[in-house]
């Protein structure tokens, strides 16, 4: 078994978990395997998987923006959104190709958006699909969510073929449903496939075949993306090995040579590795605070 940090993007199939991906995958690394946002059973694509200590950096690429590609099936309505539940309504489709397209627009812009029952959001501890299967409601605050972008590629009998930009915690199951009640005849969601998260796609990740082979292999680390490259998004500053040792100890040091992002967020790193996650606090050289510091004194020592 090679152990390392570093991530790795996978083209999850249909069927499995997002976590049970991981479990498989971590079975041959003997290594922890974290992953940036899930994805359904019923959905493929790409998910960004954390090998080792980059399951640390997991908040830092959960909210980057991502593209999905999939397929609302009109007139029919699930319990759980999507194809895997049973059909709660059905109603004829009695709207023209024109009037669906019109719809598209509609759809783009900030929605205030409630969870699915069937969904993994945790009320008092307790994962959403949990209580739905007892049969139990449960009322839990809507979040807003941005739809940029939601184009309709096709239109055939049974449905639409789209494509959607979206911000994290964005339902797709949600959109297919909000779709079905403006077309007037309800709606699930049938297929979904993720295609990019923030800089990342799918045509440069791993099946999950693929990953498992060179995972036993013990070669999986060259596929792999440094933790400071996944966070190529957060502007960048480089330290010498004095400056890296004192950030070790989760001292401050005088930063003076970066242009800072609105969030404040920046990386920090030494010889190309990334040590720390920081958040810039003011204007002076020492106002910021460290919020992930990812690497040891004893690790500076050897």
């Amino acid at each position: 078994m090679t152990q390392f940090d570093g991530i790795v993007l996978l083209d999850k199939p249909e069927g499995p978990t997002t976590a049970k991906c991981g479990r498989e995958i971590a079975r041959y690394l003997g290594n922890k395997v974290g992953h940036a946002g899930t994805l359904d059973p019923l959905a493929t694509g790409l998910v960004i998987l954390l090998i080792g200590r980059a399951t640390k950096i997991s908040r830092y690429l959960s909210g980057l923006d991502k593209t999905y590609t999939g397929r609302i099936f009109l007139g029919k309505k699930t319990d759980t959104g999507d194809s895997e539940g049973k059909i709660i309504s059905e109603k004829p489709i009695e709207i023209s190709e024109e009037k669906i397209r019109e719809i598209a627009p509609r759809m783009i812009g900030s929605h205030e958006q409630r969870p699915p029952a069937y969904s993994a959001v945790k009320h008092k501890g307790k994962a959403l699909y949990k209580y739905a299967r007892q049969g139990i409601k449960v009322e839990v605050e809507p979040r807003t969510v941005s739809v940029d972008k939601f184009r309709i590629i096709s239109v055939d009998s049974h449905g639409i073929a789209f494509e959607a930009e979206v911000s994290k915690g964005t339902y797709i199951r949600a959109l297919a449903e909000r779709f079905g009640e403006i077309a007037g005849c309800g709606a699930h969601l049938s297929e979904l496939r993720r295609t990019t998260i923030g800089s990342f796609s799918v045509e440069n990740a791993l099946s999950f075949e693929k990953i498992l082979l060179l995972a036993q292999k013990c070669e999986l680390k060259n596929e792999s993306i440094t933790m400071s490259e996944a966070l190529g998004h957060l502007p960048e500053i480089a330290v010498d090995a004095e400056e890296a040792k004192r950030i070790a100890f989760g001292k401050l040091i005088d930063l003076d040579r970066i242009e800072i992002n609105e969030n404040g967020l920046f990386r920090i790193t030494a010889e190309n590795e990334l040590i720390a996650i920081a958040r810039k606090t003011g204007d002076s050289k020492r106002h910021y605070k460290y919020e992930r510091v990812l690497i040891t004194p004893e690790e500076i020592e050897n």
